[in-house]
């Protein structure tokens, strides 16, 4: 009986020389680039829906850019993560936009 195929992600192929914690990190930032995607495609909110497209910017410049500090990765995670709140706080109080 063989083992399981093990599917290989963009990180895998784009950013081969990233070690296990970097590699997590690294998938972390590209799934928020999907869900910035998806969430300001269908966002009703201007306002909002900015801040998902410069979320899912920072992702996309950022998850396989090499950097020396892995730190930077968990700082860009930490900003992304702002930006969702921030998109998510605005679209309650606001509301959508009149159209």
């Amino acid at each position: 009986m063989s083992a399981p195929e093990q599917k290989l992600t963009p990180v895998d192929v784009f950013a081969p020389w990233a070690g296990a914690e970097e590699r997590a990190l690294r998938l972390r930032i590209h799934k928020a680039q999907t869900i910035a995607a998806a969430r300001a495609a269908s966002e009703r909110n201007g306002r909002a829906r900015a801040l998902y497209y410069e979320a899912g910017s920072l992702a996309h410049g950022w998850v396989f850019r090499r950097v020396e500090d892995i730190g930077d990765l968990e700082r860009i995670l930490w900003a992304l993560n702002q930006l969702f709140l921030a998109a998510g706080h605005i679209a309650v109080v606001e509301g959508p936009d009149a159209r």
